[in-house]
């Protein structure tokens, strides 16, 4: 497994880091967004990284604070970028009486 982690206050910003990395575009992610702005501005966040990113399946939360590179921040979005070479699933349950 491979991550990238993006932080971006605006959809200009995301998409000049999202263009900085030699994406696998025909690859499946897995994408995180954890956003201290509106729902309108996350979902353009979700339609920027779907441009470039077709098959990455995309998760949103709203959140207070992030860390990023070890600062707190409570402002903007950052976008967690993960790419599987080889996964394997498996379940188990353990009932509780």
């Amino acid at each position: 497994m491979q991550t990238v982690s993006l932080w971006a206050d605006d959809r200009e910003q995301l998409q000049e880091r999202i263009q900085s990395y030699d994406w696998q575009v025909d690859s499946p992610y897995v994408t995180q967004l954890l956003s201290a702005q509106s729902a309108s501005v996350a979902e353009a966040y979700a339609r920027s990284v779907r441009m470039k990113l077709q098959l990455a399946e995309i998760i949103g939360n709203s959140t207070r604070h992030m860390i990023n590179t070890g600062e707190i921040l409570n402002h903007g979005c950052l976008i967690v970028i993960s790419q599987f070479t080889h996964t394997q699933l498996t379940s188990a349950v353990q009932p509780y009486s």
